[in-house]
């Protein structure tokens, strides 16, 4: 018999947010800039590329994977 595992995935909007997911043993976060469309409701977005970079790093290295959510990006973002 097939064995299945469920993901538990947050969407988070800084670093505070980010930790205490971690801790709550989330799998998998994500998280968007503000400048960039993301339909991420719920939850801010972080300020610059940077912090959600450093957000990346974080979650990686605690063994998380962390996604970029980005929606209707248009040719002004590209």
């Amino acid at each position: 018999m097939a064995r299945h595992t469920i993901k538990l995935q947050a969407g988070v909007g800084g670093p505070d947010e980010l930790r205490r997911f971690i801790a709550a043993g989330a799998d998998e976060l994500y998280g968007g800039i503000s400048s960039v469309p993301s339909h991420v409701y719920g939850s801010g977005n972080f300020a610059s590329p940077g912090d959600l970079l450093a957000a990346a790093a974080e979650a990686r290295a605690s063994g998380r994977k962390f996604f970029f959510a980005a929606n209707e990006v248009g040719g002004r973002l590209l």
